[in-house]
């Protein structure tokens, strides 16, 4: 009963952080490749330079990544597609919301 209430919990909690970041089921396992969902999903991110180095960025791609963009937007859009050039196959809209989800918690 404790484990079935515990998911439901998740399942909630998962399904508010896809709709804040314009997410459908549907999209869930496809790699992370339409521009506009990508900047939508940036726009969310407080702390850009929090969000880089827990998707796993280093200090170098932050820096380059600061240099090469001036606007905190663009800044938060270069974090996501740093992380999808790392990633590769596993740069899924799942692993980035469960990625996000982790960052707020």
């Amino acid at each position: 009963m404790m484990a079935e209430s515990h998911r439901s919990g998740f399942l909630q909690a998962y399904q508010a952080h896809m709709e804040r970041r314009s997410i459908i089921i549907e999209d869930l396992h496809e790699q992370c490749s339409n521009e506009e969902v990508i900047a939508k999903i940036a726009s969310k991110f407080d702390i850009w330079e929090t969000a880089a180095t827990h998707l796993g960025l280093t200090k170098n791609h932050i820096t380059t990544i600061k240099r090469d963009n001036k606007e905190d937007l663009q800044r938060r859009v270069a974090t996501l597609n740093k992380w999808i050039e790392k990633k590769g196959d596993e740069a899924t809209y799942f692993n980035l919301v469960k990625a996000c989800h982790e960052l707020e918690n």
